[in-house]
């Protein structure tokens, strides 16, 4: 007797058989392909992202506000998600004086900040484009890359002159 039960599992789709993994068993699989991709000896490819990052950001923002980067800030070496949330930190400040010195004083601080936020999404948005390109896109970099811009909205969020 043929097993009618096998004949159809043919037809279901893969994630709707029987014998499929549980979505447990898949979040389970990419955790700990995460976890394996942070833990790999990759630190090269990783600072090289986190480099990209800064790089664009410096030069969007130089753009954006005309910025004369001090020496201190363009040698910074980046190598790291907090070395990289560090340097964007201190370009809230620096990007904010320049840009009260453009503009004229009346102007709302919150065009400040939503403009610094566009420029430096638009520019970590780029970095991982140039990644991609490139083949240095890890997923782990990109949401290390998420989480940082977050945390420098906050910051924007939070800035006054």
């Amino acid at each position: 007797m043929v097993d009618i039960l096998a004949q159809t599992e043919k037809d279901i789709p893969k994630y709707m058989r029987l014998n499929a993994k549980t979505l447990y068993e898949l979040g389970q699989g990419i955790e700990a392909a995460l976890e394996a991709a942070e833990r790999s000896d990759f630190p090269g490819l990783t600072q090289a992202c986190y480099q990209l990052c800064w790089q664009q950001a410096v030069e969007q923002l130089q753009e954006e506000y005309q910025l004369e980067i001090p020496s201190s800030l363009d040698l910074i070496d980046v190598s790291d998600k907090q070395s990289l949330q560090n340097a964007l930190l201190k370009m809230v400040a620096l990007s904010g004086v320049q840009w009260q010195l453009q503009t004229a004083k009346n102007q709302a601080l919150t065009q400040f900040q939503s403009g610094f936020k566009l420029v430096l999404a638009r520019s970590l948005l780029d970095a991982l484009d140039l990644m991609n390109a490139k083949g240095l896109w890890r997923f782990d970099v990109q949401r290390n890359v998420q989480q940082l811009q977050k945390r420098v909205f906050s910051a924007v969020d939070e800035y006054t002159f």
